[in-house]
């Protein structure tokens, strides 16, 4: 409220609260007009704080309090205190201007809570993300609500949650890519670091990824020099780093993924086709590949030649070997050697998953099925000759009515005598 007492002077002793003259004009005003204006009111909780003096005749400028239960409404309020005032200023006038409650220091609202102004009082409300523990009076004691442990929060299963102050933080477990950076930990996927590269497994290993890692196995036929980390160092054979560019094929998106029908096609024929005639054209039956992937540029074959590491085959004729097998997948193919290895030392090359060679069911090597009907061929002739030559002695039999005949070179000796 503001009083302003005309029948006095400034002076600027009134600015300083530690002067005589302000201590005696406020005390003056308080006990003038506290007890009248609580006898006006019929209310004894009202009280007066002097908030300061500034010119203008003299301007009194203080708080009027009452309890908050009080029935004392604004006009109630300036009749009873300007009737008090008169008795110390007969032309004194007052004015009421409501005081913002909100502020710092006249309310009581937790710290965690809104304080909302309502005419010359307030209420306070507890923050989002904070419980008020005592609903008959907002506001006032308000408990952060842990949405980590209730399960109101956002974050991905692949996340962490940590609680913060009415809030909640989300952040993509190691091994994770978070895929929606704007909104963290709210959409994590599993790395596959077998197709990202990074990973630590031998060129001569397999790669198998899983949930937030991976693991390593040393290809069939190599060694594992290092059980503790398996498929980190795999040894005994010499790698070749290849590429084959098969310029009569187009290349597509489903050779980027070796789950995928078509990288499989591509594997097998590509294996199927060069394994064997390479191995002939070497003379060296211990050379194998390994696909390591497929890119663009027609089809770009990218794959590791491995042979025994007692092997005498060098590049060059390694070179036309296999360049001559690959003839008869694409005549217009190419083959480069990127670089080689004696695979004693971890990850000569950057490892990529690759399929273990194995024989697929129903899959037989050719050189067995002419083996078979060779020698399918030659028993059946050995055979029929041994059946004529039975039927021709037991024709000979009935006539001569006893014969003995030795056939060691064919079977046996056999005997026959007439009993």
């Amino acid at each position: 409220m503001q009083v302003i007492l005309r029948s006095r002077v400034f002076s600027n002793d009134l600015k300083n609260p530690a002067s005589e003259a302000y201590r005696n004009l406020s005390d003056s005003f308080i006990n003038t007009v506290v007890p009248r204006t609580q006898t006006n009111l019929d209310d004894r909780s009202f009280n007066i704080f002097i908030v300061g003096f500034q010119s203008g005749s003299v301007v009194v400028n203080f708080l009027a309090v009452l309890n908050d239960t009080s029935t004392v409404n604004r006009s109630s309020l300036l009749t009873a205190v300007g009737a008090a005032v008169k008795a110390l200023d007969s032309n004194s006038s007052v004015t009421i201007t409501e005081r913002d409650r909100c502020q710092s220091g006249l309310n009581d609202c937790s710290g965690n809570g809104t304080c909302i102004q309502q005419n010359a009082t307030f209420t306070c409300q507890c923050n989002v993300g904070f419980n008020d523990t005592r609903p008959n009076t907002p506001g006032r004691i308000c408990e952060d609500i842990d949405e980590c442990q209730t399960g109101s929060n956002k974050c991905s299963a692949l996340a962490t949650c940590t609680n913060t102050p009415g809030s909640f933080m989300c952040n993509c477990l190691t091994g994770t890519m978070d895929t929606n950076p704007a909104n963290p930990g709210t959409q994590c996927t599993d790395i596959d670091e077998c197709q990202t590269g990074n990973n630590t497994c031998s060129a001569l290993a397999t790669c198998t990824n899983t949930f937030r890692n991976f693991t390593c196995s040393c290809l069939v036929g190599t060694t594992d020099n290092n059980p503790a980390n398996p498929g980190t160092q795999c040894t005994d054979k010499i790698a070749f780093r290849m590429q084959v560019i098969l310029r009569s094929r187009a290349f597509s998106n489903d050779l980027k993924n070796p789950a995928s029908e078509a990288y499989r096609n591509l594997s097998d024929s590509f294996i199927n086709t060069v394994v064997p005639r390479s191995q002939t054209n070497l003379d060296d039956r211990s050379f194998n590949i390994f696909i390591v992937g497929f890119q663009s540029g027609s089809v770009v074959v990218n794959f590791l030649a491995v042979l025994n590491d007692t092997s005498t085959v060098n590049r060059s004729s390694l070179l036309t070997a296999v360049g001559a097998a690959v003839k008869a997948l694409d005549s217009n193919s190419s083959v480069t050697i990127t670089g080689s290895t004696q695979l004693t030392t971890e990850a000569p090359i950057q490892s990529q998953t690759v399929p273990t060679l194995q024989s697929n069911p129903g899959t037989e090597n050719p050189g067995w099925r002419v083996a078979v009907i060779v020698l399918g061929s030659v028993l059946g002739v050995a055979l029929l000759t041994i059946l004529a030559v039975v039927l021709a002695l037991m024709y000979a039999k009935k006539k001569s009515r006893g014969y003995s005949i030795e056939t060691s070179d064919i079977v046996r000796q056999i005997n026959y005598s007439n009993l």
